[in-house]
């Protein structure tokens, strides 16, 4: 609060919630996956108001490359009631709300303290944390984990060498009481502590200028005494903790807080303020001109020529090494792969850093596609060693390392081959994707980063990481959760921070280097796959397809195929027949068809059907033979009314189950609970028009293909076959079809015992009785016949003379994408007619009934060129042309 006496103030903006709640816009670049705000800083530049302005945001923009928090910064000119107020740094306000942007954890379920004070949830963690730390003996081999459960180390170790490193004296008690700390986590059993990096205006020499102080020793034991201190001090005297502390400081100052990372992070931060700042130093006067203001951001670079030379000694005396030793990197040939040494991968070769003799370092050679590790070349250090692509060795003297790979051939061919984005509560795995190795030889996929498109939690693919020619790999959201679910796959790695989302999602994946190799998306809604959606399957991908596109995907079996190629589904039973939406004239009721799909007897006594709206029915004491089948019906007399004259097998009911008329989900447990079958149906979107109200049911086609494709189904016959196969002669000795000239429709039977009665339906309303139907008008018909012994059987047809149709409906119609791939989406002025597309040689390809304004055509199996669609409803018609690529 000290910079509050400077003439140009620091404001802090709420939105609050009682007006017009938060400003929905990414206003920080640096955190580009933050699109609401509820408070931000204006920060004038602290104790830096005078100088360079930017110190604090510099150190965290250095500091967001490391597992510590940051607070994120944007310049900005503020214009205070539309008058000039010069330049500030748009800042993260540090509260419940910072973690929930960041993190995606609620803010009413954040334990968050500062220096002195709890400041949302409980601090009772921490102190039990404190206790446990400071009794146990460091030394122990359990010491270790004890912190680890309290803490993010990752996290702990990059703060408290950036905090050392940078000199905060306005921190953990050094000079005064503790200050400017603030650490978080999540209110759960899981839950550690993360520390989060801000006002550091009192580093960098600024408040003492002495580069050669050892921080880290004040910091184990300040002046004033305190929980953090403790702490730190305690774990450092743990083997595993402090070899860790060293390589990784070792690690940094070969990186962000080298000389040339000063410079090049600084340089760009001044290059987007120096046109500002003419404005800014003639408003205010502070800094007193452009020149002073570019000396002191020149006097930060000065200070760490200093400072880094100074650190690594401090870091070497501190915790008694034998000295520091230069390492050198290289590869041979160029460009063939890279060296992982501690916790970095250097970009360019060859590289040389600084690591100490008495702290043993890991190096992993890792070759880039196309290439093999071979060898190393020898030296002292590794002597023996050569051939292990991967080693931990104390550097006891400066040496060069050099990886020697070989070529293999080949180029890069990895697919995207399965995701797993929402799965169903009782086959949860957690979140996954699967990638395959198409190419011939062996991939290295180490340090290749994954994310959803955003910078907010991307993950590094371990080091050491491999897929073999053919191969398969796994990379999960929760590993342990996998692994519980699928414990037969041995091929997978986790655990990523990003959330694939329920409704929609993209995946973008690099390699090591930086240069994209996979950029997907995929989507919940049709044209989507929809049994991916929480329904216990996957998206399954159509080799060498684009991963961007609905027609690229399918999906997969019950609980997928992780680890190994897609196969036709072998699950025990599958929904075989559905009747969803009766014709009225003859109604069964709503009911489904199962199919034991083993060559075994299946008891079914306690397995349970259940629709979307969990409405169920249980099945009591009843087997299935292998192959056989057995009708689930809603309303058993209905039901026996209209398969009088039928042969039937095993039918069981009534349920209060429902199948919804406008589509509907069907799931299958077995009597442990387990989900074993789901499928959802849709009365548009390309199914089969005919099983929504005209008297014909569902039939699967291919019950080990994809259950939620509407080409694998088909309907066969009037009424269906309940219990039995789909015969195209049907089951019924009854049947009806229809003759059709231009203004008469005839209905002609076999089979039956006569007398018959003849009704015919257009649009489910009775427009006649008896053989003929003169003068009908365009449209959908059904003509349902009884014969004396009260058998029925119905039969449908499109009437579609057109002669004389009006093309006022013209200009209604609209079509997109056009030209398209295949995939079409037409908007349709009612939600009822026909539509048909022709060819450029006038021949009918597609004839689908209209069941919503709005209709998904999946024309992929058309050969591209130029097509017509003729959509026409009564007495109305509308034309239009369009283009597939």
């Amino acid at each position: 609060a000290w910079s509050r006496a400077e003439p140009q103030k620091s404001f802090r903006v709420d939105m609050k919630s009682i007006y017009s709640g938060p400003l929905n816009w990414p206003i920080i670049d640096d955190k580009p996956f933050i699109t609401s705000f509820s408070n931000f800083n204006l920060r004038n530049g602290g104790q830096h108001t005078w100088s360079d302005k930017i110190q604090d945001a510099f150190i965290g923009r250095l500091v967001a490359q490391t597992h510590a928090d940051n607070m994120g910064y944007e310049p900005c000119i503020v214009y205070l009631n539309g008058k000039y107020w010069g330049v500030y740094g748009i800042r993260e306000k540090i509260d419940e709300h910072y973690v929930e942007d960041n993190y995606n954890i609620p803010s009413d379920e954040v334990d968050l303290l500062n220096s002195w004070n709890t400041l949302a949830g409980s601090a009772s963690n921490f102190y039990e944390a404190h206790d446990l730390l400071m009794t146990a003996d460091p030394e122990s081999d359990d010491y270790y984990d004890l912190a680890a459960n309290y803490f993010d180390l990752e996290n702990y170790k990059d703060y408290f060498i950036v905090e050392t490193y940078v000199q905060n004296l306005d921190w953990i008690g050094i000079a005064w009481g503790v200050n400017n700390m603030k650490l978080w986590r999540h209110h759960t059993d899981e839950g550690r502590w993360r520390y989060v990096v801000y006002d550091t205006d009192g580093g960098l020499g600024y408040f003492s200028w002495n580069p050669w102080q050892n921080y880290i020793e004040v910091a184990r034991s300040p002046a004033v005494a305190n929980d953090h201190s403790d702490i730190f001090n305690r774990v450092l005297q743990n083997p595993q903790f402090k070899h860790e502390f060293v390589n990784r400081y070792a690690d940094l100052m070969n990186t962000i807080f080298t000389q040339n990372s000063f410079f090049t992070t600084i340089s760009n931060m001044q290059a987007d303020l120096q046109d500002a700042m003419v404005d800014h130093v003639d408003f205010w006067e502070t800094p007193p001109s452009v020149s002073q203001w570019e000396d002191d951001i020149e006097s930060i670079v000065n200070y760490n020529s200093l400072r880094l030379g100074a650190a690594r000694i401090h870091v070497n005396d501190e915790f008694e090494l034998d000295g520091q030793v230069d390492v050198t990197l290289n590869v041979e040939p160029a460009g063939a792969g890279r060296i992982h040494i501690s916790t970095i991968s250097p970009s360019a070769y060859p590289w040389q850093g600084v690591y100490y003799n008495g702290c043993p370092v890991q190096i992993t050679a890792i070759p880039n596609p196309g290439y093999e590790f071979d060898h190393w070349n020898s030296n002292d250090v590794i002597e023996g060693l050569e051939d292990d692509q991967q080693y931990t060795v104390n550097i006891f003297q400066d040496d060069l390392f050099t990886a020697v790979f070989q070529s293999v051939g080949g180029a890069l061919d990895v697919e995207l081959s399965e995701i797993n984005y929402h799965p169903h509560p009782l086959l949860d795995g957690g979140e996954w994707f699967e990638l395959h190795n198409n190419s011939s030889s062996a991939i290295d996929v180490s340090l290749w980063e994954v994310s959803d498109g955003t910078s907010q939690f991307p993950y590094e693919i371990p080091v050491g990481t491999v897929i073999a020619p053919g191969d398969y790999l796994v990379v999960c959201g929760d590993a342990s959760l996998f692994a519980a679910q699928y414990p037969e796959v041995d091929d997978y790695v986790g655990d990523f921070d990003f959330v694939l989302g329920n409704s929609a999602g993209n995946l973008v994946i690099k390699d090591s280097w930086g240069s994209l190799v996979i950029e997907a998306s995929y989507g919940d809604s049709s044209p989507w796959p929809p049994g991916a959606d929480g329904m216990g399957r996957t998206l399954e991908h159509v080799d060498g397809e684009n991963y961007t596109l609905p027609s690229s995907w399918f999906d997969g079996c019950m609980g997928g195929s992780p680890g190994e190629a897609w196969m036709p589904c072998d699950e025990p039973i599958v929904v075989s027949e559905i009747n969803y939406n009766s014709l009225p004239a003859v109604n069964p009721g709503d009911w489904l068809e199962l199919r034991n799909m083993t060559s075994e007897t299946l008891d079914l006594e306690g397995w349970i059907v259940l629709d979307a709206a969990n409405n169920s029915f249980a099945f009591g004491a009843i087997s299935l033979d292998g192959d056989e089948r057995v009708a689930l019906v809603a309303d058993p007399t209905a039901f026996d009314v209209v398969f009088t004259c039928h042969t039937l097998g095993q039918v069981v009911g009534p349920s209060t189950f429902g199948l919804g008329n406008g589509g509907d989900e069907i799931y299958v447990l077995d009597a442990a609970g387990s989900l074993i079958f789901s499928m959802k149906y849709d009365d548009g979107s390309g199914w089969p028009g005919e099983a929504d109200g005209y008297g014909m049911t569902l039939e699967l086609i291919d019950p080990t293909g994809d259950v939620n494709d509407p080409q694998n189904w088909q309907t066969v016959c009037p009424q269906g076959s309940p219990t039995q196969a789909a015969d195209p002669t049907c089951l019924q000795n009854l049947s009806i079809t229809v003759l059709e000239t231009a203004d008469v429709l005839e209905a002609q039977i076999t089979g039956g015992t006569p007398n018959y009665e003849i009704e015919w339906f257009l649009n489910f309303v009775s427009v006649g009785m008896g053989v003929t139907l003169n003068n009908p008008e365009p449209g959908i018909y059904v003509v349902v016949v009884t014969d004396s012994q009260g058998c029925m059987s119905s039969s449908e047809v499109v009437y579609y003379n057109t002669v004389g149709i009006s093309n006022a409906a013209n200009g209604l119609l609209s079509l997109s994408p056009n030209p398209n791939n295949g995939l079409l989406t037409v908007e349709l002025p009612v939600s009822n007619g026909m539509i048909r597309i022709l060819d450029n040689l006038g021949r009918e390809v597609y004839l689908q009934r209209v069941s919503d304004y709005k209709e998904w055509l999946d024309l992929s199996h058309l050969e591209s060129g130029h097509y017509l669609l003729e959509w026409v409803y009564l007495n109305e018609k509308a034309i239009t042309r369009f283009i597939i690529k």
